[in-house]
C-alpha cells in the first residue's frame, strides 16, 4: 500500500491551509487506502473548492467503492467548472457505464471523442461499454476489438485494466485463445497490485470484465 511521504506529511501540518500538500498525499495514496485519500480530497476541496483535479481524483476513489452516484456529482462539478473538457467527458463515461445508464455514458464517451479524437480512454470506455450493453443498438464488437488495439498500443501495453477488457471481447467474439494470452498478460502486469488492491475492484458481473479494476482515467 501506498504511503504518504514524510515531506508531504510534515507539509500538511506545518502549513494546513496548503492545498498542494493535500493533493501530493492524496496521489501517493492512490487505490491502497481509499478512506485516506477521500479524506485528503475532501479536505483539499474545502481549501481550494474549484480544484477540478481533486473533483476527478475523488470520484475515482467513489467508483472505487461503488459509490456512483457521488462519483457522477462530483464529475458533475467538474464538467461545471470546465466545460469541454475531454478528460472528465471520458471520466464521467466510465462512471455512467459502471452506473448502468448506457445512453448516458453513449453521450459522454461520443463528446470526449469530438473534443478530442485521440483520447484513447474514451476509446477504451466505449468498447467496455460494448462489452456490458448487451441491447446496444447497432452493438459491434469488431469495432470494440479495434478501439481497445488502439487504446493498449497508445499505452504501450501496459495498461492492464485495458488488456484485460480486450480479453473479455476476445473471448465474447469467439477466440478463447487469444483472450487467454491477454488476460495472462494483464495479470503479469498487474502483479502484487491485484491483490493489494481487491478492494477497489468492480463488483463482479456476467460480461467477463468482472476483475478489470477502475481506470486511471478518472484521477489522472
Amino acid at each position: 500500500m501506498p504511503r504518504p511521504s514524510t515531506t508531504s506529511a510534515s507539509a500538511i501540518e506545518l502549513a494546513p491551509d496548503r492545498p498542494e500538500a493535500y493533493e501530493e498525499r492524496a496521489a501517493l495514496y492512490g487505490s491502497g487506502d481509499l478512506e485516506a485519500a477521500h479524506a485528503d480530497l475532501t479536505e483539499l476541496l474545502k481549501i481550494d473548492p474549484e480544484n477540478v483535479w481533486a473533483y476527478r481524483a475523488r470520484a475515482h476513489v467513489f467508483v472505487a467503492q461503488g459509490e456512483f452516484r457521488d462519483a457522477l456529482e462530483d464529475l458533475n462539478v467538474a464538467l461545471r467548472l470546465t466545460p469541454g473538457d475531454a478528460i472528465v467527458h471520458a471520466s464521467r463515461g466510465w462512471a455512467y457505464a459502471y452506473f448502468d445508464q448506457f445512453q448516458n455514458a453513449a453521450d459522454d464517451f461520443s463528446q470526449a471523442l469530438k473534443l478530442d479524437a485521440e483520447s484513447m480512454d474514451a476509446l477504451a470506455g466505449r468498447a467496455f461499454l460494448t462489452l456490458r450493453w448487451k441491447a446496444q443498438p447497432d452493438r459491434n464488437l469488431e469495432q470494440a476489438y479495434q478501439d481497445l488495439l488502439r487504446a493498449c498500443e497508445s499505452y504501450q501495453w501496459q495498461h492492464p485494466d485495458y488488456i484485460e477488457i480486450l480479453a473479455a471481447v476476445c473471448q465474447e467474439r469467439g477466440d478463447s485463445t487469444q483472450a487467454e494470452e491477454y488476460r495472462q498478460k494483464a495479470e503479469s502486469l498487474a502483479g502484487p497490485r491485484a491483490k493489494e488492491s481487491q478492494k477497489s475492484e468492480l463488483p463482479n458481473n456476467s460480461d467477463g470484465a468482472s476483475r478489470a479494476r477502475v481506470p486511471l482515467v478518472v484521477c489522472c
